[in-house]
C-alpha cells in the first residue's frame, strides 16, 4: 500500500471505481474480487469501504471492472533469481487465469484504463487490499498482478500474502 501511504494520516481520499462515463449505482458489493478503477473526483453516490491496512474509509462506486465471475482460476507463482551484484532475489506474483467468453470485454476495458493512465484497486470482499496501474494492454488470457501492489512485507512475506490472495480469491469463483 505504498500508493496509498502517500496520501498522509490526515488527508481524506476519495475513490470511485467503473468504467468511464457510466454512472454510478448504488449497488452493494458481492462477496468476493473486484478489481475497479479509481477515479480521479467524484460524481453521484458512492459505497464505503475501508481500506485493509488502515481501516481508513473510502468512497468507492460500481460496476467493477472484473470480477470473480469473470475469472477462471487464480494462482501464486514465485519466481527466483539471481544476480551477481546483489544475490538472490525472490519475485511474487498473483495470475488471474480469465473465463474465455470475457476475454473480448476485459481486454477494452484494461485497454482504456492502460490508454487513460487509470489507477485500478483491488478488492476482496469489498475491502480494498491494493493499487495498481496496467502500464500495457493484455495478450492473452491472464492477467499478472505482482505482489508489490498488495504487500509492503519482504520477499518471503509477499510470497506468502500472494498464495493467501489466490487461495482467497478461488474460494470466492463461480
Amino acid at each position: 500500500m505504498k500508493l496509498l501511504s502517500l496520501l498522509g494520516p490526515n488527508m481524506e481520499a476519495l475513490w470511485a471505481c467503473g468504467g468511464y462515463g457510466r454512472e454510478t449505482t448504488a449497488e452493494t458489493f458481492r462477496r468476493g474480487f473486484e478489481l475497479c478503477v479509481v477515479a480521479h473526483d467524484a460524481h453521484g453516490e458512492g459505497v464505503s469501504r475501508a481500506l485493509s491496512t488502515t481501516g481508513a474509509a473510502l468512497l468507492v462506486s460500481l460496476p467493477a471492472l472484473l470480477s470473480s465471475s469473470d475469472v477462471k482460476r487464480a494462482k501464486a507463482v514465485t519466481k527466483s533469481s539471481w544476480y551477481v551484484l546483489s544475490g538472490s532475489h525472490r519475485t511474487s506474483t498473483l495470475l488471474l487465469k480469465l473465463k474465455p467468453e470475457t476475454m473480448g470485454r476485459v481486454h477494452q476495458a484494461i485497454d482504456r484504463v492502460v490508454h487513460r493512465g487509470d489507477q485500478v484497486a483491488i478488492l476482496l470482499d469489498g475491502e480494498i487490499v491494493g493499487v495498481l496501474v496496467f502500464q500495457h494492454a493484455l495478450n492473452g488470457g491472464e492477467i499478472a498482478i505482482d505482489a508489490s501492489f498488495f504487500s509492503d512485507g519482504t520477499e518471503k512475506e509477499k510470497e506468502l500474502e500472494t498464495r493467501r490472495l489466490a487461495q482467497q480469491i478461488n474460494a470466492t469463483l463461480d
